[in-house]
């Protein structure tokens, strides 16, 4: 039997609600995956705790993790070019300059 698999996406920095969310995901079985669809940063309170949760959670379980629009603008802003690049210089006025904080 192959297993279950759970979207998330759009967490933008709240990790009091990924936590609520982690701890109603029924996340048990051998097989069963978790995809973030992104949008990790930005907006909300503790985006760098988002972050090393999220790290955490890929220890412990299969995930998946996409790259969303707001990291994109954020390897935009660190000058990386590639093939997710955004093009526009619109980090900071999107919720970037509040991630920066969490970084120092």
């Amino acid at each position: 039997m192959s297993g279950r698999t759970f979207v998330i996406g759009d967490i933008h920095g709240d990790l009091g609600q990924l936590e609520r969310l982690l701890e109603r995901l029924p996340v048990a079985d051998a097989g069963d995956t978790v995809v973030f669809l992104g949008d990790y940063v930005d907006r909300g309170p503790d985006s760098r705790g988002v972050v090393e949760r999220l790290i955490e959670v890929a220890d412990a379980y299969p995930c998946e993790f996409l790259l969303g629009n707001h990291e994109s603008m954020l390897l935009d802003y660190l000058g990386w070019e590639g093939p997710a690049y955004f093009g526009a210089d619109v980090f900071l006025p999107n919720g970037g300059a509040e991630t920066l904080l969490w970084y120092g």
